[in-house]
C-alpha cells in the first residue's frame, strides 16, 4: 500500500514535471537563427590560411617574422569579415567560437612579434 504523499513532496513532483518538457512550465526555447554556411565560407578560409601561416613561425626561423606577419593579416581579416556576419547573425554559436579562435591566434601572433 502505497503512502500518501506530503504538501513537500508533491511540489517537488510538480515542478520536476513542469521542467520536464511534458507539458509543463515555459515554452521552448526558439532556435538561435544560423548563418548559412556560404556565408562562413570566406570568414574559414582566411581563418585556415592564418593556421598555416601560424604553422609555418617557427620560433628562431628565417621566416617567423614573415609568417607571423601574414598570419596577423589573415587573422584580421577573418575577424572582419566575422564582424559583419555578426551583424546579419548577432547570436550564432558557430561564429561565436570562430571569432574566439581567430581572436586567439591573432593575440598570440601579436605576442610573439619582436618590435
Amino acid at each position: 500500500m502505497r503512502r500518501p504523499l506530503s504538501a513537500a513532496a508533491a511540489l517537488l513532483v510538480l515542478a520536476a514535471v513542469a521542467g520536464c518538457g511534458c507539458g509543463g512550465g515555459e515554452a521552448p526555447r526558439a532556435r538561435r537563427p544560423q548563418a548559412a554556411p556560404a556565408d562562413l565560407d570566406p570568414a574559414r578560409e582566411a581563418y585556415r590560411e592564418g593556421l598555416r601561416h601560424y604553422e609555418r613561425a617557427r620560433p628562431g626561423s628565417k621566416i617567423e617574422r614573415r609568417s607571423l606577419s601574414a598570419a596577423t593579416k589573415s587573422f584580421r581579416r577573418c575577424l572582419d569579415l566575422l564582424g559583419d556576419l555578426r551583424k546579419k547573425h548577432p547570436s550564432d554559436a558557430r561564429i561565436e567560437r570562430l571569432n574566439r579562435d581567430a581572436s586567439r591566434y591573432l593575440n598570440a601572433c601579436m605576442k610573439r612579434r619582436t618590435i
